[in-house]
Parts: C-alpha cells; sequence; structure tokens
C-alpha cells in the first residue's frame, strides 16, 4: 500500500471517537499485520530476556525487590507476561487502551506453545484461565501485570525511587520530542538510585514496512513543515537519531551504561547518498542517519 495512502487513512482515524479499536481492526484484518506469527512472538519474547539480562549485568542496586514499569506496553503484552514470569510485579501503562482480549491469549498460548524452547521462568503458566472474566483482571490475578491506560507517562503518579528497574521496547520513536523528554525525566524520577533503564529504538522510516517502493529513509527527505503531512497522530514518528537519544538522556542526568546500534551496509550509504536529504539533517554524517536501530541501557 502506498504510504501516502495509508497516512491519509489513518489521519481520519485518529479524528474518529475510539480510534484505537478502529486501527486495531484496520491491523487485524485489512493489512493483517497485528497477530504476530511464531517467529515474531519470540523474537519479542527474546527482546524481553535481552532487557532483563541488561538489568542483571547493568544495575547498581543492593537489593532487587522486583519492581518493574514499562510505557508502552502494546497490543500483546508479551514483554510484560516475560517480566512477571521471571518473579517481578509489573506495572505497564498505554497512552491509549489498547488491550485486546484475543491477542492477550493467543500470546498466552504462544507461550504454552513455546514452552520447551525458552530459557527457564521462574513462574509457570496458569494451568486454566476463566475467560468469562475481564482480561484486565486476568493478568493481574494470574501474572501480577497491573495495566493502566490510558494513562499519561510524563505524569505517572508513582512515587520518587519507586521502580528496580524500566525498560521500552520499540516506542520511543513514536513520541514528539518535548513529550519524550518529559517522559524520561519522569522516569528519571520513579526509578531507583542505581537502577536501569533498558530501551530499543527503530530509526526507519515506518512508512517503509507497508510500501516496497520506499527506503527506511525516506522520511529524512521531508522537512519538519512537509513531514507534517504524513505524520499522523496515530502513526507519529519524531525522526530523532541515535545520538540525539544519547544526548537526551544524558541532560537529563541518567549515565549511559551501554548502547548498541545496527549500523548501515554500504548498499545503505549508497542509497542514503542517491536521497535528496533534507537540509534539516545537515548536521548529522551519512553513517550517523544510516543507523536502521539501537539499544540504549542507561543507570540513574
Amino acid at each position: 500500500m502506498n504510504f501516502k495512502i495509508k497516512c491519509q487513512i489513518q489521519k481520519i482515524m485518529s479524528l474518529l471517537p475510539k480510534s484505537e479499536k478502529v486501527g486495531y481492526y484496520f491491523s487485524r484484518y485489512i493489512t493483517k499485520n497485528l497477530t504476530p506469527n511464531n517467529n515474531r512472538f519470540l523474537l519479542k519474547v527474546n527482546e524481553g530476556f535481552n532487557h532483563l539480562q541488561n538489568f542483571n549485568q547493568l544495575n547498581q542496586l543492593e537489593k532487587n525487590t522486583y519492581n518493574y514499569f514499562e510505557f508502552g506496553a502494546g497490543w500483546t503484552l508479551t514483554i510484560p507476561i516475560v517480566i512477571s514470569r521471571m518473579g517481578y510485579k509489573v506495572n505497564c501503562i498505554d497512552i491509549r487502551k489498547l488491550v485486546v482480549p484475543e491477542l492477550i491469549y493467543d500470546s498466552i498460548n504462544k507461550f504454552k506453545l513455546n514452552e520447551n524452547n525458552l530459557p527457564t521462568f521462574v513462574n509457570a503458566l496458569p494451568s486454566h484461565i476463566d475467560k468469562n472474566k475481564n482480561v484486565l483482571t486476568n493478568i493481574n490475578e494470574l501474572f501480577n501485570i497491573h495495566y493502566q491506560a490510558p494513562k499519561d507517562a510524563r505524569n505517572t503518579g508513582f512515587p520518587e525511587n519507586h521502580f528496580d528497574f524500566i525498560s521500552s521496547t520499540l516506542t520511543l520513536c513514536f513520541i514528539p520530542k518535548n513529550d519524550l523528554k518529559k517522559i524520561l525525566e519522569e522516569c528519571f524520577k520513579i526509578l531507583k538510585k542505581g537502577a536501569v533503564m533498558s530501551v530499543t529504538i527503530d530509526y526507519q522510516d515506518n512508512w517503509s514496512y507497508i510500501d516496497a517502493k520506499i527506503s527506511g529513509y525516506n522520511y529524512l527527505t521531508f522537512s519538519e513543515q512537509e513531514w507534517k503531512k504524513y505524520n499522523p497522530s496515530i502513526n507519529y514518528q519524531n525522526r530523532l537519531r541515535h545520538k540525539d537519544y544519547l544526548s537526551l538522556f544524558q541532560e537529563i542526568g541518567f549515565t549511559i551504561v551501554k548502547e548498541k546500534t545496527r549500523d548501515p551496509e554500504a548498499k545503505d550509504l549508497e542509497k542514503l547518498k542517491s536521497l535528496p536529504i533534507h537540509t534539516d539533517f545537515k548536521n548529522y554524517s551519512l553513517e550517523e542517519l544510516g543507523i536502521k536501530d539501537g539499544e540504549i541501557v542507561v543507570r540513574k
């Protein structure tokens, strides 16, 4: 699908009441990219374990009280379930209420199907789930997951120095810069001294995943004003680069303890050279613009 067409569809959807439900049905039944296949599910599970490994290796807490927070939990709650099964009390929030029972239960079923292919969990899966109960009641009672939405990550209401561990997976790139700074300041406030925050970030134009005619660098060719036409609130992309995030974390007061990037290959650099990159990005080298995704781990 041409990204400009989908953009206009999403702009219309964002104006409708309960736009998240409209977006769900569009993604579920039209583009059919919402329910992960088994390989994508396992990749998501491994992302959760990677966050946990970052915490275990890099935190400086005197004692871990297993208190975890995630913002941008998403549709399936796969990563919160991973963290909860390792013995953590999970608090997760979303700016919109995205949880859908069939996707949550699909995620749980995939955990059962893949039990022998996953690392050992501390907590076993429940043997029975009463689907007559509200799905949020179930995940609270069975997984110690406390999901809240809509909830503003800029002002969570959690106490200062409360959480041992925070993670966010492929969410930061969808948050406007001014809001992002406020969210990270809130994370700094509610995180314990010596605790860790682990994030992964996608630096590619998300429209390229549905439009094969454009590259992951497509959105770098637009000015800020032009890009507004193709940047609906329901799929907002801030276009920040890896070094921007590093600067933002450091400005807030975090110490960067790990960073990892998937750098551009020679063909990617050639593609960038062929594109009319807008002057808004003139202060970045091609190598900086070309980074595809990244992982950043910071400590308070």
